[in-house]
């Protein structure tokens, strides 16, 4: 019930703190930081998929420490209740109030206010939670009869936490860099009082550091074994070689055939003179089919070389035949007189 009537008087203030840049009643000036994280804030509480509480806390947050006016406190009071964070809630509509004048809320309104405030504190949880180690963390868990469980984390730097929360049960997990965690869950009834202490225990998971050799053991040397010869493989480019000398060789030999056939095509043609065009054809496809039959033996002969040279030299049990070989490349070039193949690599 409470809940929904503080929603009411949070959004009484939502506009005002944005078009004002300072309150007379607590001389605070609002800088444009404080400004752009409550406009986020509120943005996050109109969220058209509904409300996001916890990341309009966040925001709320920055902008009261940035900006500490107590106006902005209703909005934190609304997250943190929607959060199930109460004593947080009630300690931000207490101050509120103690500094809330007739013209920030009117006197209905802050007798309601009072009166659900009233209501928080009369079924809050009061948590303390001790620990030896100095920073843990803290994820507190209600697990309530329907609905999704309810998370909210707290940090604990000097080793002890008054926390104010709400009735239900709750699983408390304290987990600190370099221990193992520990979970405390118990539940909690309406204005009760609870304290636990944390014993948390060094982890164990780190892989134990093996002792040093003393130098005495490590002046005794076992007797060398003879490497044993390494196995001599044909290097992977031989089997490429000799698939492109095979591709070359085949190529040089059809082009060759078509150069043939065509050649005497233009004979035939060029001894009647009866179709010059048709012969002025020929000839031109008789010297691209030469050139590129040129071309195929050409490449298939520097291929055929290159493997041999590869295949050789690794049988040779030269240690980086084989690491060498990876590195050679054919490419064959064609200009406007002239075609062949590059053969490029490290010897």
């Amino acid at each position: 019930m409470y809940r929904s009537k503080l929603v009411s008087a949070l959004l009484f203030f939502l506009g005002l703190f944005i078009a004002t840049t300072s309150f007379a009643s607590d001389k605070v000036v609002i800088t444009s930081k404080a400004r752009e994280h409550f406009k986020a804030g509120v943005a996050y509480v109109d969220d058209p998929n509904g409300p996001k509480y916890e990341e309009a806390y966040r925001e709320f947050r920055i902008a009261h420490a940035d900006s500490p006016t107590y106006r902005i406190l209703t909005n934190i009071g609304l997250c943190a209740l929607n959060l199930e964070r109460d004593g947080e809630a009630i300690e931000a509509y207490e101050e509120y109030l103690a500094h809330a004048t007739a013209e920030d809320i009117p006197k209905n309104k802050r007798a309601i206010m009072e009166r659900d405030v009233a209501t928080m504190k009369a079924s809050l949880v009061r948590v303390t939670v001790t620990t030896p180690v100095t920073n843990i963390s803290l994820a507190d868990e209600r697990v309530p009869s329907k609905g999704n469980v309810v998370i909210n984390r707290y940090e604990v730097k000097d080793g002890k936490v008054a926390l104010g929360i709400h009735p239900g049960h709750h699983r408390i997990t304290a987990t600190a860099e370099g221990y193992d965690s520990q979970t405390w869950e118990f539940d909690a009834d309406s204005a009760t009082t609870h304290a636990h202490a944390f014993e948390l225990s060094r982890s164990n998971s780190a892989a134990p550091v093996k002792p040093a050799v003393p130098a005495a053991v490590k002046s005794v040397a076992e007797p060398s074994q003879p490497a044993e010869p390494s196995e001599k493989k044909t290097p992977t480019f031989v089997y490429g070689g000799l698939a492109a000398t095979g591709i070359f060789a085949i190529t040089a030999t059809i082009t060759g055939l078509m150069a043939n056939t065509k050649k005497s095509d233009y004979d035939a043609l060029n001894k009647t003179g009866q179709d010059p065009a048709r012969a002025a054809d020929l000839h031109d496809s008789v010297q691209r089919l030469e050139l590129m039959t040129d071309i195929g033996i050409g490449a298939a002969v520097l291929a055929a070389a290159g493997t041999a040279i590869v295949y050789f030299t690794a049988s040779s049990g030269k240690p980086d035949a084989k690491t060498k070989a990876k590195n050679w490349q054919l490419s064959p070039t064609v200009g406007a007189s002239h075609a062949g193949v590059n053969f490029a690599g490290q010897f």
